[in-house]
């Protein structure tokens, strides 16, 4: 199986997001930036602080989807996904040890992240679409991942991830679609498991402000009742 080189149709519209709460919810976590960012500008020190807010080693998920055939990038990127989708869980969870992420089956962790708001629908589309063709690899020997395939996955991104996966794919096209595809996917998604953790922060935060002030507010004087 080789790499796919497909051309990506270019589109730089935005996806419209509203009609659905959990697709709103996501826009309001993790916003989504205009294509004349000024990210490009960062330091190299401001870029090596963002690479370590991931909770995987970025660079090594670019080398090992960059290596091996188009069923080989798959796998690893599924790998990637599994621990994002357990991070983003056990990172949520009031009693972390009280579920074994390790026993559920990946559909079943997508759903449940979707079930309790943690993930929009359209993201875990995204995971099924994945988990899918991985379960192909796994199950059907005859099963290739050819240009048809690598479109499918392609075709699961978001008007703003398919902007950057065609900026990618046109700079770098000889590392194919499906790389630019994944490799956008996994980055994205990290964003959203430490947009969701800045909010947790942010909420106990304003908790412990407001028992402060509770604390600290003056309490009113007892009135003498007269008989």
């Amino acid at each position: 199986m080789t790499g796919s080189q497909s051309s990506a149709p270019t589109k730089t519209a935005h996806r419209k997001l509203a009609g659905q709460p959990a697709k709103r919810a996501f826009k309001a976590k993790c916003p989504i930036p205009s294509t004349a960012s000024t990210e490009h500008n960062l330091s190299k020190e401001e870029v090596e602080k963002k690479i370590s807010n991931f909770s995987y080693d970025l660079r090594l998920c670019r080398t090992r989807l960059n290596s091996g055939d188009d069923w080989q990038k798959i796998i690893q990127a599924h790998l990637f996904f599994d621990h994002i989708l357990n991070r983003i869980l056990f990172e949520s969870f009031n009693t972390p040890d009280g579920v074994d992420l390790d026993r559920m089956a990946f559909s079943a962790k997508n759903d449940l992240a979707y079930a309790i708001g943690l993930i929009p629908k359209y993201y875990r589309d995204i995971l099924k679409g994945i988990n899918r063709t991985r379960n192909k690899i796994a199950h059907d020997l005859n099963f290739e991942v050819d240009d048809r395939e690598s479109k499918k996955i392609y075709d699961l991104s978001s008007k703003f991830e398919r902007t950057l996966i065609d900026e990618q794919h046109s700079e770098n096209p000889t590392e194919g679609l499906l790389f630019h595809s994944l490799i956008t996917f996994l980055v994205t998604f990290d964003l959203l498991r430490q947009s969701l953790e800045t909010q947790r922060k942010k909420r106990a935060d304003a908790i412990a402000h407001a028992r402060e002030l509770l604390r600290q507010t003056p309490k009113p004087k007892s009135r003498t009742l007269v008989g």
